[in-house]
């Protein structure tokens, strides 16, 4: 959400990023792919990584991740200035 919260929202809705983790325990591996503009089958993610938390240059891989998400949410709140989000609380 615009706020830094996470909620439900339909993950196919054109034009809101969809953000897809997974965690692997037995390989201690973060799995993330990011579609900029919405979930669609037939494209590629626009961002896709796996994190292996063992290997200590993955904190690089994480920070660039870390400054992507963070994009995407400062975008998601420019577009929702002056929009009434109280149905999204």
């Amino acid at each position: 959400m615009t706020d830094g919260t996470i909620d439900w929202i339909d993950w196919r809705e054109p034009g809101v990023p969809c953000v897809y983790v997974e965690y692997h325990g037995a390989t201690a591996v973060l799995s993330v792919k990011i579609w900029e503009n919405g979930f669609s089958a037939e494209q590629r993610p626009d961002y896709s990584t796996m994190l292996f938390l063992d290997n200590p240059n993955c904190m690089i891989e994480a920070g660039y991740l870390k400054e992507k998400l963070m994009g995407l949410l400062e975008e998601r709140r420019g577009s929702d200035n002056g929009k009434d989000d109280s149905d999204h609380n």
